[in-house]
């Protein structure tokens, strides 16, 4: 009885070492973005191959690789999806997560309160060029992984950023996350020549405005409501 009792006891710890083990690696997968906050979580996953969402979850494919989320649909690099109380069982090679208490489509007063007193205005971040102080735009705490980099952005409603064409990093493309935005395209410096709307609803990645020389055209981000985008470069 002792042999079996011993037996049994050694089962159990081996169980749980190897429990703690894959605990451990999950952990290490899952890597949690400093602009997380106490309205959303961000997080970098890297190469999980089961991924449980509760409540809201916007999935950003920031690989090379297509997720395939159930039998319809399949997230291809560079795109987005907003699932709900969702498990997903397919590889992921690299992707950000963004989970929500609330609906982001809901206008949500408290966080546009957060995001203004905790999000660098244009006037702290361009503190000697005071032309720049005119635009309401906020941004989060960066983060940068390798070659990545993420931040998010924030707009009042009724408001927009500068109309402009250069980037000090050669790829970008944004993910609507929060409220009602458009990304407008001029042919000029100038409103008068805008020729491309595209809405950005929560949940939405627009298609890359880059060319193959990395030139882009000149562009606008609008807020129609109350508006939080997220910004993925990648540097070379």
């Amino acid at each position: 009885m002792a042999q079996m009792a011993f037996i049994e006891m050694s089962r159990i710890s081996w169980n749980l070492k190897v429990k703690n083990q894959r605990a451990s690696v999950l952990l290490s997968m899952r890597t949690k973005l400093s602009f997380s906050n106490k309205f959303f979580d961000a997080e970098l996953l890297e190469d999980l191959d089961v991924l449980e969402i509760s409540q809201y979850g916007l999935l950003i494919n920031i690989s090379d690789e297509p997720i395939i989320i159930d039998a319809y649909n399949t997230l291809l690099p560079s795109k987005s999806y907003l699932l709900k109380d969702f498990e997903l069982e397919s590889k992921i090679s690299k992707a950000i997560l963004l989970t929500f208490a609330f609906d982001p489509a809901r206008t949500n007063p408290d966080l546009n309160k957060y995001c203004t007193e905790n999000w660098d205005n244009n006037q702290k971040r361009y503190p000697n060029d005071p032309t720049k102080w005119v635009y309401k735009i906020l941004r989060s705490p960066v983060e940068r992984i390798g070659n990545l980099e993420f931040n998010c952005w924030f707009l009042p409603s009724d408001t927009a950023s500068s109309i402009h064409n250069t980037h000090p990093f050669p790829k970008e493309f944004h993910t609507q996350i929060y409220g009602l935005g458009i990304m407008n395209k001029f042919k000029e410096q100038d409103d008068q020549s805008l020729y491309q709307r595209v809405y950005m609803a929560p949940g939405f990645s627009h298609d890359t405005f880059y060319d193959k020389d990395f030139n882009y055209p000149w562009h606008q981000y609008e807020a129609v409501s109350d508006c939080i985008w997220l910004a993925v470069v990648e540097y070379k």
